[in-house]
């Protein structure tokens, strides 16, 4: 979604993906670090880092799907999404 704001347009419009394709989570994947690679209208860097967080995900949690309530999943996403962002709001 941050990319999409970003460049305001939906990652289908972006790629002319038809609906089947964007269904699988690794394809829409491979396709967003695509465009968060796109140099021609680049985020800024702490915008860049919060997206590519998303995008990647979350590497240092314990493997499997991080539950809810994982106070480790919630200090990556502070640290990786909300700290950047609240950053560029600052200035």
């Amino acid at each position: 979604m941050l990319l999409e704001i970003w460049h305001e347009m939906t990652l289908e419009e972006r790629f002319a993906l038809p609906a089947e394709l964007t269904m699988n989570q690794y394809i829409r994947q491979a396709w967003m670090l695509e465009w968060l690679d796109d140099v021609n209208n680049p985020p800024p860097d702490l915008y860049h880092k919060a997206v590519s967080h998303c995008v990647a995900r979350v590497t240092d949690v314990r493997p499997g799907l991080p539950q809810w309530s994982d106070m480790k999943l919630w200090k990556a996403v502070c640290e990786g999404v909300v700290e950047p962002l609240s950053k560029i709001s600052n200035i």
